[in-house]
């Protein structure tokens, strides 16, 4: 059959082709300067009620300060380095260090769906943050770093990236830069350094790219660069006996070593800050922020200075390397990780994480690994999940349910006593978590597993709140999409056998508890084996989407 085509029928595809190839070039225009036209059309040009700005730019630092995570605090001359004292002239001025500490280095947002761009009209960066609280700043310096964006500096670009305010460049000058008279001057004008290091990166961002830095190896993003590393050396020697804080205004973990490796006296995660969360940064490093007493007549609203801690935790493990040690790869995501082009496909299963280390510690794989931070776990694992420090301290006090038997439809609730026994106001957080009962060869199950967490409000010292972590038996299930334990069921269900409940101050350490012969960190209950066919909420039938039942 032979097809004819008229003029008419000729036009028709001629102008399908021309639109579709229309579609093609405009998708790829839109997604290069997505941030510039959503700047233009949705955020440039748009505005918000003033009530709905003023409440957003208040919460925006409220989240920080809630968030924000205490690293390390080291402790000189009896006194820890946090917080910092504001009636102290030589600690209410501060130096800020790093291409990172200015306004065009800061970083604000993140990339892909964290990516969220910021007005400059609304944008406010770590130096103005600390004006604005009435903090000075070692202006001079901050000047020098910001007239730095030129040839023989480190830079790091992403290809790819449209925008600087998408993915970070880092301009931070060599040796050169660090002479005595400015380094004297600084040291002359605070005993404060604040050195701020931010990197972002995303979706096929930071994996195997070319990046054209000095003294950086394989792409290696999360680690420092040689400008940097020289920078630190600077500081360290010249604030020996000063104040050295590192600000890690980052999206990502970067490896931490060098906190050790120059003995840093604190340092801080602070993140991604948006368009006004870093006002709460002098805020957190200095213990205390203005307030306003409730009023109808908020201009008037009288104003109160409040003593708080630093209370976030990390949200995922913190290893002192992310590429090989020895030649081996301890990093899940490094030795389980297929690059394929411009595509990486990771193979972790349910070991992502916190998972991951804490299994493998169980398991014995770091069992004889020694490197320069020590030995076995703690050689391989600088900070765990849900780990973060506080200007007090806190004690917890436990009381366990009765029943030491799960069954189905079971509720268990565990009431944890939270004390205040420091001497500065803070906030804690309690972690719940779970050992389930595991057969070789059987369903795949994570040695650690977060089963519930609490924060309490702000407790000034010798103040105590109880808080309330339930779990039920469908919180402890693990899904066996491959019937792993030949039971004919495929789905959440939990094995028979012991479940342990342990209350942790991280994935990886007990809790502080208060003596008593029934408050310890963890108790102990059975199960007989139970199924869970169905969502508890919605009653909807859970079943395999993506398998066929029997084949791998």
């Amino acid at each position: 059959m032979k097809f004819k085509f008229g003029v008419k029928q000729i036009v028709l595809i001629v102008v399908a082709i021309v639109l579709i190839a229309g579609l093609i070039v405009g998708n790829y225009f839109i997604n290069a300067n997505k941030i510039s036209l959503n700047n233009y059309f949705g955020g440039g040009n748009a505005q918000s009620s003033s009530d709905t700005y003023s409440s957003g730019d208040a919460l925006v630092p409220e989240l920080v300060e809630d968030s924000a995570v205490l690293l390390r605090n080291e402790t000189k001359s009896g006194t820890p380095t946090l917080p910092l004292d504001p009636t102290n002239e030589r600690e209410n001025k501060v130096n800020l260090f790093g291409w990172n500490s200015t306004d065009a280095g800061y970083l604000l947002s993140g990339t892909g769906s964290g990516g969220s761009p910021v007005l400059d009209q609304n944008r406010v960066t770590i130096s103005q943050a600390f004006k604005d609280a009435g903090y000075e700043i070692n202006e001079e310096l901050l000047a020098d770093y910001a007239s730095q964006s030129g040839a023989g500096s480190d830079t790091i670009n992403h290809v790819g990236q449209q925008s600087s305010q998408s993915m970070q460049a880092i301009y931070n000058p060599g040796e050169s830069f660090y002479t005595d008279e400015r380094m004297s001057a600084a040291k002359d004008f605070s005993d404060v350094a604040i050195v701020v290091f931010s990197r972002n990166t995303g979706e096929n961002c930071g994996g195997g790219e070319t990046l054209n830095v000095s003294g950086y190896a394989n792409g290696a993003w999360l680690e420092l660069t040689a400008n940097e590393k020289t920078m630190l050396e600077y500081v360290t020697t010249y604030f020996s006996s000063g104040k050295v804080i590192v600000l890690l205004n980052t999206t990502n973990t970067m490896e931490l070593g060098f906190l050790e490796d120059y003995g840093i006296d604190a340092a801080m995660y602070i993140g991604a800050t948006g368009q006004s969360g870093a006002r709460a940064i002098p805020n957190l490093l200095y213990g205390q922020k203005t307030v306003k007493a409730s009023s109808e007549d908020e201009e008037s609203a009288e104003e109160t200075v409040v003593q708080f801690s630093p209370s976030g935790r990390t949200a995922d493990t913190y290893a002192y390397n992310y590429n090989l040690v020895d030649g081996k790869a301890y990093s899940p995501s490094w030795a389980s990780t297929v690059n394929n082009g411009n595509s990486l496909y990771y193979q972790e299963g349910i070991y992502v994480g916190y998972k991951w280390y804490e299994t493998a510690d169980v398991e014995g794989f770091f069992d004889g690994v020694t490197t320069e931070y020590g030995s076995g776990y703690d050689g391989i694992v600088q900070y765990p999940f849900g780990y973060g420090l506080s200007y007090t301290e806190f004690e917890w006090s436990v009381d366990w349910p009765d029943q030491n038997t799960v069954t189905a439809d079971g509720e268990y609730t565990v009431e944890v006593t939270v004390k205040n026994t420091g001497d500065y106001p803070g906030k804690d957080v309690v972690e719940l978590y779970f050992t389930p009962p595991y057969t070789d060869g059987g369903i795949e199950k994570s040695a650690m597993n977060l089963l519930a967490f609490a924060k309490t409000p702000t407790l000034n010292p010798g103040n105590q709140i109880t808080l309330e972590l339930k779990f039920s038996a469908y919180d402890l299930a693990s899904y066996d999409c491959y019937d792993d334990n030949d039971n004919g069921f495929y789905g959440y269900e939990l094995d028979g056998g012991t479940y342990e409940i342990k209350l942790m101050s991280d994935a990886h350490h007990t809790a502080p508890m208060a003596g008593s012969s029934r408050n310890k960190s963890e108790m102990t209950c059975a199960a007989s084996g139970i199924q869970i066919a169905n969502d508890p909420v919605t009653g909807t039938a859970v079943e395999n989407q993506f398998t066929t039942v029997g084949e791998y």
